[in-house]
């Protein structure tokens, strides 16, 4: 069985858009078992990413449900997109992908990501709890939406 890619696209978007602004207008379950949550968040993060490059979401929703403050919340987050990020870069290598147009495109791109990541370090500072996390979840939200219209050939 094959699933269409862009019914999938719609439904993932769905979940993430649903669970995002549920989020956003308040909602939060605790999860007590943690660490059997984990392997269940990570799978899933695994199973986006190598499906729709969204690894993020479902650590982001689950993080903003626990309650992380926002410093453990971001430096998580950055240690676990390390990790993947180098897994992903081995297999892609290893896969043939790495080519000379994605490193070409990923050189132009470097600049403007360390501007951004050193923009991001110094205004992090100014925003409190509740702020990052509505931000937070909006740019999730966001990637629900984009998501949805992509899964429905809206561009």
């Amino acid at each position: 069985m094959v699933l269409d890619i862009r019914t999938y696209k719609v439904f993932i978007g769905l979940i993430i858009t649903l669970f995002a602004t549920a989020f956003l207008m308040g909602f939060k379950r605790k999860i007590k078992n943690e660490k059997l949550s984990f392997t269940t968040i990570g799978f899933l993060s695994g199973l986006l990413s190598g499906s729709t490059a969204m690894s993020g979401p479902p650590i982001i929703l689950f993080f903003t449900n626990q309650g992380i403050a926002k410093r453990p919340f971001r430096a998580n987050i950055v240690a676990y997109f390390i990790v993947l990020d180098l897994a992903t870069i081995l297999t892609f290598a290893l896969s043939g992908l790495i080519t000379k147009e994605v490193v070409n495109y990923a050189i132009l791109l470097i600049p403007a990501l360390i501007f951004g990541a050193f923009t991001g370090m110094k205004l992090v500072h100014k925003v409190d709890e509740k702020l990052f996390r509505n931000i937070t979840l909006s740019v999730v939200t966001v990637a629900g939406l984009v998501s949805i219209a992509s899964g429905l050939g809206l561009f």
